[in-house]
């Protein structure tokens, strides 16, 4: 018998990405308007000294926000 039966499947919520310092989301759909940042910018596509404007933590210390697949429970997670 294996340790684990069933794997959890983990998708991508949104484009969505939580910084891992203080928790603060940037959402694409949304932008950053009070820091010239469009809305509909990608993550990818903020400037690479793009810092959180709660913590200052840098960009790379933001993950992508995930959630369990809802067939598995529903539960929103981050990819740590």
């Amino acid at each position: 018998m294996e340790a684990f039966d069933t794997a959890v499947q983990l998708e991508p919520k949104t484009d969505v990405w939580v910084c891992t310092v203080c928790g603060w989301m940037y959402d694409p759909k949304l932008g950053l308007p009070a820091k010239g940042i469009e809305p509909g910018t990608s993550f990818e596509d903020l400037p690479y000294d793009f810092v959180c404007p709660l913590c200052h933590a840098p960009k790379s210390d933001f993950v992508m926000k995930v959630e369990v697949n809802p067939d598995d429970g529903g539960e929103s997670i981050t990819n740590a």
